[in-house]
């Protein structure tokens, strides 16, 4: 095979693909196929011995072999690929550090599209640094993610389908300010003080954290350690 009308296409298949090569055959084979990675085309049409067509079926992916096979005989040299998620938007797109569920874990709904047809398709996701601990395949346009509590803002959200990954666009996803709601005391020596407790909300799970991603001050003055 040493060309093709195009190289990449829907996830949904129905591409047609015109390949040009040597050695299809004089006349149709009794026994032949057109396959672009592990299926077969949707429909093929034998054209001459330089020339077949290839309607593609659905798939994911990228980098698939497109092969011509006549009897025993397989022949290839090109690549086609699927087009790569696109992930538009998240459900909900905010959410407290630390879950309240029992089992300590979010679920996402990422929604999008190219995830493909198969619910047995590899998908995977993540939100920020954190890989969803489950997800699951709902359809081209709609997956389930369940991630853990975290903390920080304009997160990028990213799937992967057959291991072909979305783009980081921009940022979708962002889990909520840190609020104070009260201090152990308001009024201090000048000298500073050993321990000033501070109460509030969506401080995040510091067992999880490093000390460099927790911070306080007072003023414009940093707090020398924050427990």
């Amino acid at each position: 095979v040493a060309g093709s009308s195009r190289s990449s296409g829907a996830v949904t298949g129905g591409q047609l693909l015109s390949l040009t090569g040597v050695n299809f055959g004089r006349e149709e084979p009794p026994s032949w196929d057109l396959r672009v990675g592990a299926s077969s085309c949707a429909e093929r049409s034998w054209v001459s011995d330089s020339s077949v067509l290839c309607r593609t079926a659905s798939g994911t992916g990228s980098g698939h072999a497109v092969q011509v096979q006549r009897g025993t005989a397989v022949g290839g040299g090109l690549n086609f690929s699927y087009a790569a998620p696109i992930v538009r938007s998240v459900s909900p797109n905010h959410l407290p550090p630390v879950p309240h569920s029992a089992t300590g874990r979010y679920n996402v709904t990422i929604l999008g599209s190219n995830f493909g047809s198969d619910p047995t398709t590899a998908v995977e996701a993540s939100v920020g640094a954190s890989r969803c601990s489950v997800t699951y395949f709902t359809s081209d346009s709609s997956v389930s993610c369940t991630v853990e509590g975290g903390t920080g803002g304009a997160l990028n959200v990213l799937v992967a389908v057959s291991g072909q990954q979305s783009a980081a666009t921009r940022p979708l996803f962002s889990y909520d300010s840190p609020r104070l709601a009260a201090l152990g005391f308001s009024t201090g020596p000048s000298t500073g003080h050993p321990a000033l407790a501070l109460t509030g909300e969506n401080f995040g799970i510091y067992a999880t954290s490093t000390s460099s991603l927790v911070t306080a001050s007072v003023g414009n003055t940093a707090c020398g350690t924050v427990t």
